[in-house]
């Protein structure tokens, strides 16, 4: 059973009560539609109002499913003066639209993808906190964007993650057309994999201490090494594909750029076959001698 805890808090000079659990997408399902859930992004947490918390209400709610403990609520919440010091200037609290979450979960996405582009959507909402998000043009998402890239200096794998976060609220919550506004994304950086020569990999497998590689070896280079080498054996890409477990072959056609033989050397079944009969012949030719 799933473990919930109740604490008491003061939050902008008002006593809460916190609802304290690690993340579980289930729980928030539970709690956002219960009658004055709010969520604080300062506090990291889903709270209520004090004066408005019914504890018996709240445990029915959750009776059967999660485990409460409401044990704290019995001791009194710290004071105002306690948190006067890290109270900052009031500023409005940005929210995380509900239905956001709710289509996050019904999408099934993992929870290291919502929260991703949870933490990134609250970023573009706060950058235009005096603003309707619903009327923004594309090209004020392209200067939220640009303030990414020359303010920020966000990676382009960031940057990606911040498009994706920013459609997914125009395209799946608003329903809107998709590509309702033209972004650029950055080409993703493509690095090729360092491999192994066969005899370094065999020289791990007698003695790695031994070994004298100058490379730095981790487990999954000996999976690129053993890639790259069945494809310098002339094993068909297409059963490298399948001993790899890639969904598409493009993947697997990386190894053809790092392999130190060129493909234009692999020779076809036919010639195989020519050369070998003008191999017998001239060693009939020979023998008649």
């Amino acid at each position: 059973m799933k473990n919930l805890r109740l604490i008491p808090d003061i939050h902008r000079h008002e006593p809460i009560v916190k609802a304290g659990f690690a993340y579980d997408r289930e729980l928030i399902v539970l709690i956002q539609p219960q009658k004055g859930a709010r969520w604080s992004q300062s506090l990291q947490s889903w709270y209520f109002l004090k004066k408005e918390f019914l504890l018996s209400t709240f445990y029915e709610a959750f009776k059967g499913k999660v485990f409460i403990d409401y044990s704290q609520l019995k001791k009194s919440p710290p004071t105002t003066t306690q948190t006067k010091k890290n109270t900052k200037e009031y500023t409005p609290e940005i929210h995380l639209p509900k239905e956001y979450g709710e289509q996050l979960l019904l999408k099934r996405y993992s929870e290291n993808t919502i929260k991703t582009y949870c933490s990134c959507f609250l970023k573009f909402k706060s950058y235009y906190k005096n603003r309707s998000l619903d009327t923004l043009s594309k090209e004020e998402i392209k200067t939220f964007l640009l303030y990414l890239i020359q303010e920020k200096q966000v990676s382009p794998s960031t940057q990606n993650q911040y498009i994706n976060a920013i459609k997914f609220y125009y395209e799946k919550v608003l329903r809107r057309p998709k590509m309702i506004f033209a972004i650029d994304r950055p080409r993703k950086e493509k690095k090729l994999p360092k491999i192994l020569t066969e005899q370094e990999v065999f020289a791990i497998l007698k003695a790695t201490k031994k070994a004298n590689i100058n490379k730095r070896v981790y487990p999954h280079m000996l999976r690129h090494s053993f890639a790259t080498h069945l494809l310098e054996k002339g094993t068909d890409i297409r059963y490298i594909q399948k001993l790899l477990g890639h969904g598409s072959s493009k993947t697997t056609e990386i190894y053809t750029h790092v392999s130190k033989k060129s493909l234009a050397n692999i020779k076809s079944p036919l010639d195989v076959v020519i050369e070998s009969q003008n191999a017998i012949k001239e060693h009939d030719t020979a023998n008649e001698y």
